[in-house]
């Protein structure tokens, strides 16, 4: 759980299934939880998740023979993975720099530094990579953790530096890679869930429809999740009303 303050409003900012009881904030916005709250207005999205409770062999069964393809020819070829379980402030700029680099070349909002940080102050933020024997990183995940599920925030690769195919190629195999990697640590630890982030539920975005298509290799189940803003005290409403009427006013055609 994330508190900050705007002014006189504390806000609280609750991921996953984190509980709520006795929390001291005027507001509070939900993310992904994996059930609405009776009463609130909340907005559903969705998911692809696997079910950590099974076997490694039965995960790995139920993805694409390619995808367990790679993912042995990768450990064959004996690359490590590094995996930072309290990232500090140089390691969180180092995954930022790198993801800035990454979101630049795909025209995505590249500024995740404060949000990483937040989590990181919290317990919640773990990062994973895999550099190549030179010490350069091929692939960097993040993830935000609470409740026994793992959600996939960022990947970041040097897939768009590669000028060769082969390079191309082992950049692919190593991002598949450290999927699978995450998991297993994630499923030693007692994780429930693991949760690859958002699904794209429409029919028209073609890059959102390819990166439905590169979860799906993993097998897993698409499941809804549900944002909320909650207001907790009189200030509170009051901050949520007018968030709304700000909403409306602003969706308003000219």
């Amino acid at each position: 759980m994330i508190l900050r303050t705007r002014g006189p409003l504390r806000i609280a900012e609750v991921w996953l299934d984190e509980p709520y009881d006795g929390l001291k904030a005027d507001f509070a916005s939900f993310h992904c939880r994996s059930a609405p709250i009776d009463g609130q207005r909340c907005k559903e999205k969705l998911a692809i998740v696997l079910d950590l409770s099974k076997p490694e062999e039965t995960l790995l069964a139920a993805m694409t023979r390619t995808t367990r393809h790679q993912i042995h020819r990768t450990a064959r070829a004996g690359l490590r993975v590094s995996r930072l379980e309290q990232p500090d402030g140089a390691a969180i700029s180092r995954f930022c720099e790198f993801y800035g680099e990454f979101a630049r070349q795909k025209g995505l909002n590249a500024k995740v530094g404060d949000g990483l940080r937040s989590f990181a102050s919290a317990g919640r933020l773990i990062l994973s990579e895999i550099p190549d024997e030179s010490g350069r990183t091929l692939v960097w995940h993040s993830y935000i953790h609470c409740c026994g599920r793992a959600r996939l925030l960022q990947t970041a690769s040097l897939f768009r530096e590669c000028c060769d195919s082969a390079s191309r190629n082992l950049v692919g195999r190593c991002n598949r890679y450290l999927h699978w990697e995450d998991i297993v640590y994630f499923k030693a630890r007692g994780f429930r869930v693991y949760d690859f982030g958002g699904w794209y539920g429409g029919g028209k975005d073609e890059e959102r429809l390819r990166i439905n298509g590169f979860k799906e290799e993993f097998g897993g189940e698409i499941v809804r999740n549900f944002d909320l803003e909650m207001a907790l005290t009189p200030l509170g409403r009051t901050a949520l009303l007018l968030r709304r009427l700000r909403g409306r006013l602003q969706r308003r055609p000219d």
